[in-house]
């Protein structure tokens, strides 16, 4: 949603794949990611 309104609608695995939209791509973009072999790396530092 942007200012109250649907930008982007449809099958869930689409949209975060492939978004059409510039803001839901922006939105994606702008999440962090969760990437484990970062973790195991620091855990193997401590």
């Amino acid at each position: 949603m942007l200012n109250g309104k649907l930008v982007e609608e449809g099958n869930c695995d689409r949209i975060l794949g492939s978004p059409t939209n510039d803001y839901t791509a922006r939105l994606l973009a702008a999440a962090p990611q969760f990437r484990p072999e970062l973790l195991a790396a620091q855990e193997a530092t401590a």
